[in-house]
């Protein structure tokens, strides 16, 4: 049903408002997005390289992967309207010790994610980063 700019999903009689993909699920920041999103009305959908431990597993659907899983990340957005990315590997200093893991961890990983959004058409994409940052300058201890 189409109300307005907003596209309403039936799912088993109850009206959702929007087709969520929440990638990086299971930190802090996305188990409170999660909720809010469950109480606005969306249907949700957690993409996480970790498993899940959460009792609210039953109002959402949750698909184990890594951001450099392509026909993983393909088939988690198809139909999304928009993604939540948060995943990313925010250990200080891993970018200094470990470069190269870390590019393909985090922007190549990053790379295919927003592939896969262009090839299914998701229209919003909310990035949020702030990890290694808050912890100020690494201390180089060689």
């Amino acid at each position: 049903m189409v109300q307005g700019n907003i596209q309403w999903v039936d799912i088993k009689g109850v009206q959702l408002l929007m087709n969520s993909l929440v990638v990086g699920g299971t930190g802090f920041i996305g188990k409170h997005l999660i909720d809010q999103l469950l109480v606005r009305g969306d249907a949700v959908t957690v993409y996480d390289r970790k498993g899940l431990k959460s009792e609210k597993i039953a109002e959402y659907r949750f698909i184990k992967g890594g951001l450099n899983d392509q026909q993983k990340l393909l088939m988690a957005t198809k139909g999304i309207e928009v993604v939540y990315h948060l995943a990313w590997n925010a250990f200080p200093g891993t970018s200094i010790q470990a470069p190269i893991e870390d590019v393909i961890s985090n922007v190549i990983g990053s790379i295919n994610l927003l592939d896969a959004c262009v090839k299914n058409d998701v229209r919003r994409i909310m990035f949020s980063s702030s990890g290694g940052t808050m912890y100020g300058r690494p201390v180089l201890t060689y």
